[in-house]
């Protein structure tokens, strides 16, 4: 690259800093893992390590550390992995209330000591790191008060624990500390700040591992701004954090919304018995929001043509559109869609009701509108610390001597090379992010198949200042790491994997790839919309990969059948023919064609009505062999019509003509919108060309790192490390897939969106 002077990138090779000869401290593994229902930890052998530090740090025999690793009697070898047995009592929650009296009797503080300090039995398995997560101080602090500590604490030792200040939580504006207190429990206390026990447990995860304890400091999130009492006022009366606006002729709550500056989601938070049913005169208190930005978001619940929601907000269309580019005529459900505003207009509003210095404190639940977002924290994060977790097998970076003389192609499959297009456009966005100014310490990690290098990485410290965590690329690594994340509260982004279990109990799990789901919702909502009662035959492959999709689709469409029939029959039978086609709709033709005859798919075609033939296969051997049939179908029925999805990648059909796929009616649904017209394509392509001497491809996952990249570098600067609640208003300038995240409580963010696009004379379109 020309310029890296802002980015501080450290390449950490398969071994981390040097080892001196002295004898090394020795700190408990982070990592365990489960093997026939005993739990161990696995602790990476460095050198200057001994038997002798290593069984004083486990608390354990040297018997007990033979017994599991029989080949260690003969001596500790660097790099080795141990397995430790994790002691039986760490299973359970702790002392218990008699013990720990009995304990905090030995100790005293005095009286000036009791203001600032409280007495903390330390647990089994707790760490110096999870107590300073914990009581809301660090490592130093905790040895400052209690000298002679040691290098760890030890299970039955009792710290002094200097308390949380009362604005300790102020780099949290939505917590409050509550210290729990004899005999409470968190059902007791959830009560009491009138939220659930799930919230609870999202704001301290570390409670699920070992429970709720006398003198634990909590984070409480700040519970929803309840309504005040329904007070007769005239409209526009002013309050603290709103004012009261009555219903006037032709308006609708979206106007309303938009009006103010406020989503319908907002209003719905801020007062809870309101719906989109609204009446004249009704009052509504309009939580006050300073503008900064010249949009709202409004989510569609279920899919809305534009036009539709144009009218709902009283927007021009062609508006609707410039600010929406990435939609075409219709939303999915659960998208967001940005709606216009003027702000001059709206801070005019509020300047008349003298409420521009006021701002509402919505809650974090499904609304755009969170203070940290609407305050538009640019500028405020101008260091990051990335870690960037590849596959680059750097222990084997010398390829054989059979390669080197062979051919390029196999040069290029050697496993070191594989994942290099990844890191240099990783790089490149790096580089973009740069140039706003930000210093971004991009540390990059050679994490393969091998436990050991995991296990090694784990227990490197500098992994807790991590800001962000990307890969590593393989489930058991990934598993590993993103349970460190869930613990540590660091985000992790898996860029390339499918499993949807990945973001399964753990809220800073991002996946990137698709959730297939919302494949099979974009197509039946896409045919739904463009080929009404349509004549629909579902291919298939001997192999029957996709039964779900299928069950899906069939059950879809009869429904859909049997609901438009019904409220059509009564109406045809008093004004047409009982056997009109318009009774006949949605036929649906479940087919297996691979190597079957040509007759077989004709007799389900139809000459009458619109054939939308769904090719339920990602292989291009199939659709080959499908489209030479439909081709000849249409050959001799000139007068049909066919409308052809598949779930194929555009990128991997060059050796089927573009006339064919413009003759089928072609609609691709797939993670690829790449659309190489664009200038933000070209120019990555340019820079990879220039700077790295590769070609960039879906295959070799440039585009998609370089998005990762992008996004979620962006995504910091603005929001710092914690920046899920603001993914709303991170620009995306994606150029290979969008990044629409679903969430549900205490689960990670999956991505849902599939691009729709469709082969035209023009070229392939993106239509969602």
């Amino acid at each position: 690259m020309k310029r890296y002077f802002l980015v501080a990138i450290v390449l950490i090779l398969t071994t981390f800093p040097g080892f001196s000869q002295e004898v090394v401290k020795v700190q408990k593994s982070a990592v365990t893992e489960l093997e026939n229902g005993k739990r161990f930890y696995l602790h990476p052998v460095i050198k200057g390590q001994t038997l002798y530090s290593i069984s004083k740090a486990y608390d354990l025999s040297y018997d007990e550390i033979f017994r599991y690793n029989p080949e260690s009697k003969n001596g500790l070898k660097e790099n080795e992995i141990l397995k430790i047995p994790v002691h039986p009592e760490t299973k359970s929650a702790g002392y218990n209330a008699s013990t720990q009296d009995t304990l905090l009797k030995k100790v005293a503080l005095s009286a000036d000591e009791e203001k600032d300090f409280l007495l903390h039995i330390v647990q089994p398995g707790e760490t110096f790191f999870s107590l300073g997560k914990k009581f809301h101080t660090n490592v130093d602090e905790l040895k400052n008060v209690n000298p002679g500590l040691g290098d760890y604490p030890k299970a039955g030792q009792i710290l002094k624990i200097r308390k949380p200040e009362a604005d300790s939580a102020k780099a949290e504006i939505d917590v409050i500390i509550h210290q729990v207190k004899p005999k409470e429990t968190l059902y007791g206390i959830s009560k009491q700040y009138n939220i659930t026990i799930n919230d609870i447990l999202q704001y301290n995860q570390w409670l699920s591992e070992r429970g709720l304890q006398v003198n634990d400091f909590i984070k409480i999130p700040k519970k929803i701004i309840p309504p005040p009492e329904k007070t007769t006022t005239e409209s526009g009366k002013k309050h603290k954090d709103y004012l009261i606006h009555k219903v006037k002729s032709g308006e609708n709550l979206f106007r309303i919304a938009k009006k103010y500056g406020v989503s319908v989601d907002g209003l719905m938070l801020y007062d809870t018995s309101l719906t989109t049913n609204i009446h004249l005169g009704q009052e509504i208190r309009i939580p006050l929001i300073k503008p900064t930005t010249s949009f709202i978001i409004h989510k569609s619940i279920k899919p809305e043509k534009l036009r539709t929601i144009a009218k709902k907000y009283e927007v021009p269309l062609k508006e609707l559109k410039k600010i929406n580019p990435q939609l075409k005529r219709k939303t999915r459900a659960n998208q967001l869609v940005r709606i216009p505003i003027n702000k001059d207009d709206l801070i005019n509003i509020l300047q008349e009701e003298d409420k521009i210095d006021s701002v509402s404190y919505l809650p974090v639940k499904d609304t755009a509108h969170i203070k940290q977002c609407i305050e538009h924290l640019e500028g405020e994060h101008p260091k990051m610390k990335i870690a960037l977790l590849l596959p680059l097998y750097l222990d084997k970076s010398t390829p054989p001597e059979e390669l080197t003389k062979g051919d390029l192609k196999k040069l290029k499959k050697f496993k070191p090379f594989r994942f290099l297009p990844f890191y240099e456009s990783f790089l490149l966005a790096v580089d973009s992010i740069s140039r706003k100014g930000v210093q971004v310490e991009l540390s990059i990690f050679d994490i393969d198949h091998s436990m050991g290098k995991t296990v090694k990485l784990l227990n490197n410290e500098d992994m807790l200042d991590m800001d962000l965590i990307v890969g590593p690329l393989f489930k058991d690594d990934f598993t590993q790491f993103s349970n460190f994340a869930k613990l540590h509260e660091i985000n992790i982004v898996n860029p390339l994997s499918k499993r949807n279990s990945f973001v399964e109990n753990n809220d800073r799990v991002f996946k990137l790839m698709p959730d297939y789901r919302e494949r099979r919702y974009l197509l039946s909502s896409a045919i739904q919309e463009d080929f009404p009662g349509a004549n629909i035959v579902i291919l298939q492959s001997k192999k029957a990969l996709f039964h779900q999709d299928i069950h899906y689709l069939k059950s879809y469409f009869y429904f859909q059948r049997n609901t438009e029939n019904l409220n059509q029959s009564f109406s045809a039978v008093l004004h047409s023919n009982i056997a009109d086609s318009t009774l006949k709709k949605w036929h649906i033709h479940d087919l297996v064609v691979e190597g079957s005859g040509f007759d077989k798919l004709k007799n389900t075609l139809s000459s009458t009505q619109d054939n939308v033939v769904i090719l339920l296969s990602d292989q291009t051997s199939f659709l080959k062999e499908t489209e030479g049939k439909l081709i000849k179908y249409l050959t001799e029925n000139p007068e049909s019509s066919i409308h052809l999805f598949t779930y194929v990648n555009p990128e991997k059909v060059n050796s089927i003509s573009t006339q064919t796929f413009i003759d089928l009616d072609t609609h691709f649904i797939c993670d690829n919108g790449i659309d190489y017209a664009s200038p933000g394509v070209k120019d990555f392509v340019k820079k990879c060309r220039e700077n790295f001497h590769f070609e960039p491809s879906p295959k070799n996952y440039a585009f998609r790192a370089y998005d990762l990249g992008l996004f979620f570098l962006n995504a910091i600067y603005l929001y710092g490390k914690d920046f899920q609640n603001c993914l709303h208003y991170v620009p995306q300038n994606n150029l290979y897939n969008e990044y629409h995240f679903e969430h549900s409580p205490r689960n990670g963010y999956n991505n849902v969106h599939w691009n729709l696009m469709h082969m035209t004379k023009d070229g392939i379109l993106k239509e969602n």
